[in-house]
C-alpha cells in the first residue's frame, strides 16, 4: 500500500485523510502526544517527533522515502525554511510532495488569475508565503494556491449562522472557493499520477477554485434564502479583513484539464447544497 505523509494536519489534510484512507498507508507526525492521539482517530501511523530540529527532520526524511507527502501548515517564516533544507540535505526520496498555498498571494489584483498572474508581494504576509512556497519548490514541491475552502463543517454558511459575518461593502466583489473534498481529490489525483508515463512534474504551480466565481451578495443571498435567514448588514470595506476586500475570479481550468478531472462540486450551489441540511437545501441546484 502507498505511503502518504501529512506534515501539518489541518482541514485540508483531514479531507485527504478520509478520501485515501483505504488507499494508503497514513503516516502523519507531531510534537505532542496528545496531538498523536487525535491523529490516530483519523487512521494515521503517528510519529512523535523529538523537537531537535536535525534529528527530527533525519526521521521525517526516512519517513518520506518512497511516499506522496502532503505540506499544509501555515508559513511562519522559518518553519519551511529551516524544514525544506535539512530535508534536502538528508536527501529527501519522496516520490511527490505537494504543498498548499492561498491564492491571497495575489494580493489586490483583480479580475481572472490564474498561474500567470502576478504576485503582490507588497500585501498582508505575502512575502513569508511566497517564501515558503519557494523553499518547497526548491527540492521539487508541486505548488496548489487555494481560494476560500469550505465542508459541512466550515464556511460562509457557519459564519451566516452564527451571526458573525458581515457584508463587505456593497457585496459586488467577486471570489472564488473551493469544496474540500474536490481538492482532496485534486491532490490524490495529483499523487495518482506519479505512476503514470506523464506524472505532474516536480516543481509545478497550480491554482485551484470551482468554476463559478460569484460576487459576494450573490452567494450570500443564495445561502440566506436557504437558510431562512435575513443578508447580514453591510460594512464599509476598510472594517473587513484585507483578505475580504479582494475581487479576483480564480481560473483553474490548467490543472483540471492536466488531470482530466470534473468538479463533484463546480458550482456554490452543488457545493453549498452538500453542506446544509436536507431541509435547508430543499431547493437544491435552482
Amino acid at each position: 500500500m502507498e505511503k502518504l505523509v501529512f506534515i501539518g494536519f489541518g482541514q485540508v489534510a483531514r479531507w485527504v485523510a478520509k478520501s485515501a484512507c483505504e488507499t494508503h498507508q497514513l503516516i502523519g507526525t507531531t510534537r505532542s502526544a496528545a496531538r498523536a492521539e487525535e491523529l490516530r482517530t483519523y487512521g494515521l501511523e503517528t510519529h512523535v517527533l523529538s523537537g531537535e530540529l536535525e534529528k527530527d527532520c533525519q526521521a521525517l526524511a526516512k519517513l518520506c522515502e518512497s511516499a506522496c507527502v502532503l505540506v499544509s501548515f501555515p508559513p511562519d517564516g522559518k518553519t519551511d525554511r529551516y524544514l525544506t533544507q535539512a530535508l534536502a540535505k538528508n536527501s529527501l526520496g519522496a516520490k511527490a510532495v505537494i504543498y498548499i498555498s492561498s491564492t491571497g498571494v495575489y494580493g489586490k489584483e483583480t479580475g481572472v488569475v490564474d498561474e500567470s498572474t502576478p504576485v503582490d508581494s507588497s500585501f498582508g504576509n505575502n512575502t513569508v508565503r511566497l517564501d515558503a512556497e519557494e523553499n518547497w519548490r526548491k527540492i521539487g514541491a508541486i505548488i496548489l494556491r487555494a481560494p476560500g475552502l469550505y465542508s459541512p463543517d466550515s464556511g460562509l454558511h457557519t459564519r451566516l449562522l452564527s451571526g458573525t459575518y458581515k457584508l463587505p461593502g456593497d457585496g459586488s466583489k467577486f471570489t472564488s472557493r473551493i469544496h474540500l473534498k474536490d481538492l482532496a481529490r485534486i491532490i490524490l489525483a495529483i499523487f495518482s499520477r506519479t505512476a503514470s508515463s506523464k506524472p505532474i512534474a516536480p516543481g509545478s504551480l497550480y491554482v485551484v477554485g470551482d468554476e463559478k466565481p460569484t460576487t459576494q451578495l450573490e452567494v450570500v443571498t443564495w445561502l440566506c434564502n436557504r437558510l431562512h435567514i435575513p443578508i447580514p448588514e453591510s460594512v464599509p470595506l476598510e472594517a473587513v479583513s484585507e483578505t475580504l476586500r479582494g475581487n479576483r475570479r480564480v481560473s483553474a481550468q490548467k490543472i483540471l484539464k492536466e488531470l482530466n478531472l470534473n468538479l463533484e462540486f463546480p458550482t456554490y450551489v452543488e457545493g453549498f447544497s452538500d453542506c446544509l441540511p436536507p431541509q435547508e437545501a430543499e431547493a437544491r441546484f435552482r
